[in-house]
């Protein structure tokens, strides 16, 4: 009797283990309906084209299609590393996305402390929306502004340059300037965007530390340093691993559009555009190139990671 009952315990622990589950799902049923589309959306735009990736591995045949196409293997990788424009692209990708992190983190911190001190909460709700709505802007409207701002003989920039009795300067033709130009219209556009992350973790922080730090006589920049940095530290480094996801991930919308000189203004994924709708569109080697991005982007953001948990004991894996 007590072996039959130890034999049936098990399956009737399982049996009330699923009816738990059954009924958890159907009292949340409708949060799982709210779900649903994000689902449909992840799976039908993300995970079914990454069947598409096979690509990087194949000759495409159009009229072919993915059944139809040889099997290359690596070949398209070999191709890409061999082609004079691999290495240049590269390195403007990497150096563009290095330079955007170096300026727009560290921007994006400071800008958010400086609002949490704005202590007039009507001044603080305007100029966090005036910070918010570059963000709102599509890339051609902020390319559009740039290339009409820097016409060298109707832009305001070069009219204020000539007022002043200098020279125009034909920004969008010198190598000198393409960077400095793609960073600091992405500071505008962005810098009052992400500030919304920093300013959450912000007034998260217990108001009761910076009472005792007034009491003891810190000042508002003591505060600063001494408690909201610290507080917000975490935030601050899971960010930046994520930044280091995407630090390959130069728009190639913006590329074209601002329309720089070649040697500074190819990156990866303009590269791959062009390789993809050239006069012989080489699908295989374009997807390659995606693959080679992604697979950089990812490594980054594992090492960024490890390093993270490593020294500061913080990671978002």
């Amino acid at each position: 009797m007590n072996t039959a009952s130890a034999a049936l315990e098990p399956r009737l622990t399982n049996k009330k283990n699923r009816n738990n589950i059954f009924k958890r799902f159907w009292k949340t049923r409708f949060l799982f309906l709210l779900f649903l589309p994000a689902l449909v959306y992840y799976v039908v735009f993300h995970y079914i084209p990454m069947w598409g990736v096979s690509l990087a591995f194949m000759e495409y045949s159009v009229w072919g299609g993915l059944a139809g196409s040889t099997w290359v293997g690596l070949d398209n990788f070999k191709m890409f590393f061999n082609t004079p424009d691999a290495y240049m692209a590269t390195k403007n990708t990497l150096l563009i996305g290095f330079i955007e992190m170096a300026v727009c983190f560290p921007i994006t911190i400071v800008f958010s402390l400086l609002l949490n001190e704005i202590r007039s909460v009507k001044y603080k709700k305007v100029v966090q929306t005036v910070s918010y709505l570059p963000h709102f802007l599509s890339t051609v409207v902020i390319c559009g502004l740039i290339t009409t701002l820097l016409d060298p003989e109707t832009g305001g920039i070069n009219m204020l340059i000539s007022a002043l009795g200098g020279e125009p300067i034909y920004f969008m033709t010198k190598p000198e300037w393409f960077r400095p130009i793609w960073v600091l219209s992405d500071v505008w556009k962005n810098t009052g965007w992400s500030t919304i992350v920093y300013l959450a973790a912000i007034s998260s922080v217990d108001p009761g530390l910076y009472e005792a730090a007034r009491l003891d006589g810190a000042g508002r920049i003591r505060q600063m340093t001494s408690i909201t940095i610290p507080s917000i530290l975490p935030t601050i480094i899971t960010m930046l691993i994520l930044k280091f996801g995407h630090l390959m991930g130069a728009s190639m919308e913006k590329a074209m559009l601002l329309g720089g000189p070649y040697e500074v203004a190819t990156v990866l994924s303009l590269h791959s555009y062009r390789l993809s709708f050239g006069a012989v569109p080489n699908y295989g080697l374009s997807t390659a190139i995606g693959l080679f991005t992604s697979l950089v982007n990812l490594s980054l953001l594992l090492a960024t990671n490890y390093v993270s948990e490593k020294v500061t004991d913080n990671g978002i894996l």
